[in-house]
Order: C-alpha cells, then sequence, then structure tokens
C-alpha cells in the first residue's frame, strides 16, 4: 500500500508539474513576446516621431514667404530633429529587411536635406526657386509616403503580434485552469482510489475475524494484491488454517485421550488375569483399528511367551500356536532399544511363525509393545494387520501407554492374587487354631469332668472297700 500511494501522489505530482511547466513555458515565451512588443511600440513611437517630422518640414516649406511661414531656422532645426529621429529608429531594428528599408528612408531623407539646402540657399530667379522647392516637396513627399507605408505594415505586423500575445495569455490561462481542475479531479480520484483500497480490505479481514472468532476456524478471504493488505490477509489465511489444523490437532488428541482413558480404566478396576486379557484384547483392538490383538505371557516353567487367549481376530487353536522363547523375545525387545518395534513390511522381516502366525492369517504388518515388571519382560502386546494404513509413530506411543499401564494392571493382579492366597492361608491357619482352641478347650472340660467325678468315685471307692472289709470282718 506504501508503494501504491507514493504512486499515486507521484502520479499527481507529476502531472501537476508537466502543467506547471507548460504554463512556466507558456508564460516565458509570452513575456519574452511582450516584451518584443513593448519594444515595437517604442519602435512604433519612433516611427511617428519620423512621420511627424516629415510632415513639420513640408509644412515649413509650403508656408515660407508666406503669412503662416515660420523662420528659415525652424526648417534646419526639424530637419536635424528628422534625422536624428532616422538614426534612433534605426538603432532599434535588426531584421535585414527593415534595415535595408531603413536605409532607403535615410537615402531619401539625405536627399531631401540636400534639396532643401539647395532651396534654402538659393540666390537665382523665382523661378529657379520654385523649381528647388517643388523639388524639395516632391522629395519629402516621397519620403513621407516611404515612412508612411513603412509605418503601416510594421503597425499592421505589430497589430497581428500582439493579437498572437493576447491568445497565448489566454492559452496561458486555460492551461492553468485546465491543469488545476484536473489535478483536482485526479486528486479526488486517487483519494476515492485510495479509500477503497484501504476500506475494503480492511472490512474483509475484520469479516473474517469475526467469522474466527465465533468458531468458524479455517475460512479464508479471497483478497489479494501486492500490497501489505494483501500480505496481512495470506497471514490472517495462513492463520485460520493454522488454527483449524492445530484446533484439529486438539480435538483429535482429545479423542486418543479419551479412548487411552477407556481403554486403561477398566485395567485399574478388574483383578482378574482373564479379565485383564479381555479387556486388553478387545479395548486395544477397537482403539487403534487392527484386525488382530492379543496378550503373550511369561510361563516360567517352560520359558516361553505364549499367546493368552481370548484374543481378537485369533480363535484358541490360534492363539495356542503362538508362541516365542525369552531369547528371541529379549532379541527383538532390544532391536528398537526397549521401544515398540513397528514392522510394516513383514517380508523383508525374519520372524518366527510363533509370532508372526502362518498361512491365511499370517500378520502383513504387525506392532510390538513391551510389558515390564522391574524391568524384566513378563508380557508382549501383539498387534498386527492395521485396518487403514500402516503403523506410525502415534500409534507406537499410544502402544507404549498402554502396555505400561497393562504392567501396572498385571503386577496389581498378581498382588491381588498373593493377597488372596495369603487372605486364603490365614484363614485356614484361623481355622486350624479355632479348631485346636477348640480341642484344648474339650480337654480342659473333660480334666475339670473327671476330676469332679473322681473325686466322688475317690471317696466312693474309700468308704466301699471299708464296707468290704467290714464285711469280711
Amino acid at each position: 500500500m506504501k508503494k501504491k500511494i507514493i504512486a499515486y501522489l507521484s502520479l499527481l505530482l507529476a502531472f501537476f508539474s508537466i502543467g506547471s511547466l507548460i504554463s512556466i513555458l507558456y508564460i516565458t515565451f509570452t513575456t519574452s513576446e511582450l516584451k518584443k512588443i513593448i519594444t515595437l511600440h517604442g519602435v512604433e513611437i519612433l516611427r511617428q516621431d519620423l512621420v511627424i517630422k516629415i510632415q513639420n518640414v513640408e509644412q515649413d516649406l509650403l508656408t515660407v514667404h508666406t503669412e503662416l511661414s515660420s523662420r528659415l531656422d525652424a526648417i534646419v532645426l526639424n530637419v536635424n530633429d528628422l534625422d536624428r529621429a532616422i538614426n534612433n529608429c534605426k538603432r532599434c531594428h535588426h531584421s535585414p529587411l527593415i534595415n535595408r528599408k531603413l536605409d532607403g528612408v535615410q537615402t531619401q531623407t539625405e536627399r531631401f536635406k540636400t534639396s532643401l539646402s539647395y532651396y534654402i540657399t538659393a540666390a537665382a530667379n523665382e523661378e529657379r526657386i520654385r523649381s528647388l522647392k517643388l523639388e524639395a516637396y516632391n522629395i519629402g513627399h516621397e519620403l513621407l509616403e516611404m515612412t508612411t507605408d513603412m509605418a503601416f505594415i510594421a503597425n499592421k505586423k505589430l497589430q497581428e503580434r500582439t493579437q498572437k500575445v493576447i491568445e497565448d495569455v489566454r492559452s496561458v490561462e486555460q492551461i492553468l485552469v485546465v491543469t488545476l481542475v484536473m489535478t483536482f479531479l485526479i486528486g479526488l480520484w486517487i483519494s476515492f482510489h485510495l479509500t477503497r483500497n484501504i476500506v475494503n480490505p480492511v472490512r474483509q479481514l475484520i469479516g473474517l475475524s469475526r467469522k474466527i472468532a465465533s468458531g468458524d476456524l479455517g475460512s479464508t478471504t479471497t483478497y489479494t494484491d501486492s500490497t501489505e493488505f494483501g500480505e496481512l490477509a495470506a497471514s490472517f489465511n495462513d492463520m485460520s488454517l493454522s488454527l483449524k489444523e492445530s484446533n484439529e490437532k486438539v480435538v483429535k488428541n482429545l479423542h486418543r485421550l479419551s479412548g487411552l482413558y477407556h481403554v486403561t480404566l477398566p485395567l485399574h478396576s478388574v483383578s482378574d488375569m482373564d479379565e485383564i486379557i479381555r479387556e486388553v484384547s478387545f479395548g486395544v483392538a477397537e482403539f487403534l483399528s487392527v484386525e488382530q490383538c492379543g496378550l503373550l505371557l511369561l510361563d516360567e516353567t517352560t520359558g516361553y511367551f505364549e499367546h493368552a487367549y481370548p484374543a481378537v481376530g485369533l480363535d484358541e487353536a490360534r492363539t495356542g500356536s503362538l508362541r516365542i522363547s525369552r531369547n528371541e523375545v529379549s532379541r527383538l525387545y532390544y532391536l528398537n532399544y526397549g521401544k515398540p518395534l513397528m514392522m510394516n513390511n513383514l517380508k523383508t522381516e525374519n520372524l518366527p511363525e510363533g509370532i508372526q502366525g502362518k498361512g491365511s492369517w499370517a500378520a502383513r504388518n504387525m506392532l510390538l509393545g513391551w510389558v515390564r515388571k522391574k524391568g524384566e519382560l513378563i508380557g508382549v502386546i501383539r498387534l498386527a494387520n492395521k485396518r487403514e494404513g500402516e503403523f506410525d509413530e502415534e500409534t507406537s506411543g499410544l502402544l507404549g501407554i498402554i502396555s505400561n499401564n497393562v504392567s501396572v494392571a498385571i503386577e496389581n493382579a498378581r498382588l491381588y492374587e498373593d493377597l488372596r492366597l495369603q487372605m486364603r492361608e490365614l484363614k485356614e491357619t484361623q481355622e486350624q487354631l479355632l479348631q485346636a482352641a477348640k480341642l484344648a478347650a474339650i480337654g480342659e472340660l473333660a480334666s475339670n469332668v473327671a476330676h469332679e467325678i473322681n473325686n466322688p468315685l475317690t471317696s466312693i471307692l474309700g468308704y466301699a472297700e471299708l464296707i468290704k472289709e467290714e464285711s469280711n470282718v
């Protein structure tokens, strides 16, 4: 927008400058012409003065020796004035044509002066004087005609040039008026255009921000240009799309956390191992969208990890065929440094059938999660055949969390089983102690009864012996 404003202002300045320059050129030219016209008017005044001088000389010549005549020295003075007027007029012209005409006038003036000189100094008869007078008059008349004709031509050209200068002045006025009017109109157009270019994108950006504020994430504007507003609109579009993407990620993560919560919560609410196996198999299979899911547990007596039943995608016979040695599990465990092992192309993997399966139910891709107890492997969560696409790092991370919860659940189940066994043993011990106490009480009762019976029996036996002895006597 800054560049556009500069361009518009430059256009306005350029137009105004061009108009002003044209006006200045016209004014300069017109001023020069006016100066020339003023000079020419001065020359015209000199010509008129020359004509007047010639007329004065002729008048003096015609009225000499009459009642209206002046003194002869007046004729001489007028002739001298005529000579000075010719010289002044000649100094003011530079055109070759005018100079030639002035030379002709000056030559004719010299003839006129010579003729007047002959006439003034003549002392012959009157006929001779009249002849010289007539000759001087004719020469003066020719001089007057030449001067008048030249003055007429010069005056006509002067009027034409004056008219042209007046027209140029009017043209300057028109150019100035047009320049001012066009500058004003262009200024209005630039103001309107700039206002529209500023208001329209701002209005669109405000509408877009309101949509985003109302929750319509991902909304974009179609406004594009090369100005700062175009960059701002592009930034708004990027921000809106970024917010939409971030919101989708948040919703997706919330969905996964919710699914993870629903998968792991039952594991901590059951204490039976069969229930744990069922929850792991069906809950994880649905949450991570796999065709096969089950749990392999370590049998301490055999040293093998055997697939527990029930399992998703496998019947009891197939789960019974899935077993893998502790050494092989350890190899797979350390193959990915203890992280869930992801294998999307089992054709390139050398896995035993005890973990991959065989035939039509063999796994296409697989993800193994490790169940540990105090750092030792006690189980493996086996996921196979992803329904859509392949296993990724995100699924691997979720399985790692589930594996840790399964480890805790199995440990809790075993602790509960140990506690249950201890409680049963304690109950049996209590029952044995109770039985012993009962037998002791019976023995004591029998002893007391025997004692109570023995005492009178002893007396009876004693008296019987006495009676027997007395009888014998």
